[in-house]
């Protein structure tokens, strides 16, 4: 049995849009997804500047949902969370040095 005490949220704001997980890979604007979560950041860290294009990174992202590895169906709390998805995207999606 495990006990949670906290539910951190964790995605990556690019390109002007925040990108994150939960029914899937989802973005929208920053603002947006505080107000409508109620939720606001407690810490925020710089992890670079990427050569990346938006499309590009929106391609990765739309490849990362259609073979089920951030598929709407492969969300678990405990072992395929936003905070794998933040890593991942991080350093594959943006190839940046970390995650």
């Amino acid at each position: 049995q495990h006990v949670i005490d906290v539910l951190p949220h964790t995605a990556l704001v690019v390109f002007g849009k925040e990108y994150f997980f939960g029914r899937g890979i989802e973005w929208c604007h920053p603002q947006e997804f505080r107000a409508s979560r109620g939720i606001h950041p407690i810490e925020i860290q710089l992890l670079g500047h990427t050569t990346k294009t938006a499309a590009e990174f929106e391609e990765w992202c739309r490849l990362q949902a259609q073979n089920g590895r951030f598929g709407m169906e492969s969300y678990d709390l405990l072992s395929r969370n936003c905070n794998n998805f933040s890593h991942d995207a991080a350093l594959e999606g943006l190839r940046l040095g970390r995650g």
